[in-house]
């Protein structure tokens, strides 16, 4: 909440929501320090489980989805899949260590926005963040 000085009134200012998906503490907590520099504080959310982040993701309404698709129970492809298909408008970007062709082309083919391997993109997703966020807060 934000109180401006002129009414003394308090005013919901609502952020878009950035939902990093990974089973890995250390996971989500790289990829949060990735972005925090575009990211206001509060803006960044964690799920560990499919089913937290669909739960998350009914809840926040998050504009964007950072996933790894190595999630137990193979658990990924099915919560990138439910997203896409209920959730249209959020963006999902894929950042995970399951890069081969079979990953990448069965992502592309459910409509990921965006896909990347840890080890070696990693660093591209604040500037994809920051576009996706402008695109977002333009629209």
């Amino acid at each position: 909440m934000q109180t401006f000085p002129d009414t003394q009134q308090s005013v919901r200012v609502e952020f878009p929501v950035v939902l990093i998906v990974d089973n890995s503490k250390v996971g989500w907590q790289r990829v949060s320090n990735l972005i925090e520099g575009v990211c206001l504080p509060g803006q960044i959310r964690a799920a560990t489980s499919a089913r937290d982040a669909l739960r998350k993701v009914k809840k926040l309404s998050p504009e964007i989805v950072i996933m790894d698709i190595d999630i137990p129970a193979r658990e990924g492809l099915g919560l990138m899949k439910t997203i896409r298909v209920t959730y249209p408008f959020i963006h999902v970007v894929v950042l995970t260590s399951e890069s081969s062709s079979y990953y990448r082309e069965r992502c592309s083919a459910e409509g990921v926005d965006l896909f990347f391997d840890k080890a070696t993109e990693a660093h591209h997703i604040p500037e994809v963040i920051r576009c996706l966020l402008h695109e977002t807060t333009n629209n």
